[in-house]
């Protein structure tokens, strides 16, 4: 008796779920014959999601165990079933299914691998990459891009093109489809694992290609890691003049986020300004025109006497020196305001005029005073502007010279610094 009744439930256990799947899919106390259910209906729908959010215990235990069943069926509803209730543990099943030949199971092995967000799982994804294609790469690459730790970041590089990488430009929606690195790196940042992630980052300033030695620049910048400025400061001399530009402003972003972090970088910037002169060399002077020191100030000076350079990079030098009372920086701007003649144009003497405002170095108020004359009305603006706070007899006069001037822009300059710095040399 007691066998026949255990073979009848027995038979009840097997083919219910096939005999009556809607019954047994809303009455079922046990995850098996739920799922053998389930499958017999092929969908996963509002019952059986109800089910399982109110089922006694997480069900993602007997969900990652029925992965494995003999029916392929059960183990597509139980991956469809983990898309929805992940669960950490069903990882490594998942990444197995990946392989497998029947599409159903790929399909439902990716549709529940981005839902399971365990940085532990890095290195089971990364050994999963080996081999993978199609879009079973591209999820795993995606997975390891919102939830690796710095670990994933290489298989994350070697897997995007920087030319169709986000960031895109404001409104403009790209049809990129690979991993996004940027994303990833904002997050290894927020997690306190910017300096390992940057040591990866790195390999890419040293790449062939310009657009990927530009993508490892900008993702250090989110990064936000100053320790890499002294090989990103390599690039500031890189063949590629956009290279040289993203260099440049990273270098100055690290400046402005980490004061003196530059700081050992600066023996091989000045370095590299010794080759010879050239347009090449306008990112190293526009960076360190923003830092401070002796040294810099010195070879700054020297570019500005050496008129060789070319007309920016000259220019970046020169407003380097600006409000620096340094004789030698003084003397070298001086000398622009005085080579009116034989050398320098209206522009570099507009920006040495700037470059002096402020500086009460007897030599500085001099040249500015002398500038106050000279042919181009604009400097002559412009010089009016830098030496008006200028407590000085030879100031008065200038000033008062000039609202004769011939130029309208030029006497409401100097009727402006005289009411508002020499009120009493005022005719």
């Amino acid at each position: 008796m007691l066998s026949g009744l255990m073979g009848v439930a027995a038979l009840l256990w097997w083919q219910l779920p096939r005999w009556a799947p809607e019954w047994v899919e809303e009455h079922s106390p046990w995850l098996d014959p739920l799922l053998r259910a389930a499958a017999v209906q092929a969908q996963y729908d509002d019952v059986l999601d109800r089910r399982l959010r109110d089922w006694p215990g997480a069900p993602g235990a007997g969900l990652t165990s029925a992965l494995d069943h003999p029916d392929a069926r059960v183990r597509w509803i139980a991956a469809t079933c983990l898309a929805h209730h992940p669960y950490d543990a069903a990882m490594a099943p998942l990444l197995g299914m990946l392989g497998d030949p029947d599409l159903n199971l790929r399909e439902a092995a990716r549709s529940a691998l981005p839902e399971i967000h365990a940085a532990a799982a890095t290195p089971l994804v990364i050994a999963a990459l080996v081999g993978a294609q199609g879009q079973e790469r591209k999820v795993l690459l995606d997975w390891l891009a919102s939830n690796s730790d710095w670990t994933g970041l290489g298989p994350v590089l070697s897997g995007c093109d920087p030319r169709n990488s986000p960031p895109a430009p404001a409104g403009v929606v790209g049809e990129y489809d690979g991993p996004d690195a940027w994303l990833m790196a904002e997050r290894l940042r927020a997690a306190g694992q910017a300096r390992p992630a940057a040591a990866v980052v790195v390999t890419l300033l040293a790449h062939p290609d310009a657009g990927m030695r530009i993508f490892g620049i900008g993702l250090l910048r989110t990064l936000g890691t100053g320790e890499c400025a002294r090989k990103v400061a390599e690039l500031l001399i890189d063949a590629d003049e956009d290279v040289r530009l993203n260099a440049g402003d990273a270098l100055l972003e690290f400046a402005s986020a980490e004061p003196g972090c530059l700081e050992p970088a600066v023996p091989w910037l000045l370095v590299a300004l010794a080759p010879q002169p050239g347009p090449s060399r306008r990112d190293v002077v526009r960076v360190l025109a923003a830092l401070s020191g002796p040294r810099i100030q010195q070879a700054l000076a020297e570019m500005v006497h050496e008129r060789t350079w070319d007309e920016l990079t000259r220019a970046e030098a020169i407003t380097g020196l600006a409000h620096s009372a340094a004789p030698g920086a003084v003397a070298a701007l001086a000398a622009v305001l005085a080579s009116r003649a034989d050398g320098d144009g209206p522009s570099a003497r507009v920006l040495a005029t700037r470059s002096l405002a402020g500086v009460h170095a007897p030599a500085a108020v001099s040249a500015l005073v002398a500038a106050c004359d000279d042919p181009v009305a604009a400097v002559r603006s412009a010089a009016i502007a830098a030496v008006a706070d200028a407590g000085d007899q030879a100031v008065d006069a200038a000033l008062l010279a000039r609202l004769g001037d011939v130029d309208e822009a030029v006497r409401a300059a100097a009727i402006a610094a005289i009411v508002r710095f020499h009120p009493t040399a005022a005719p």
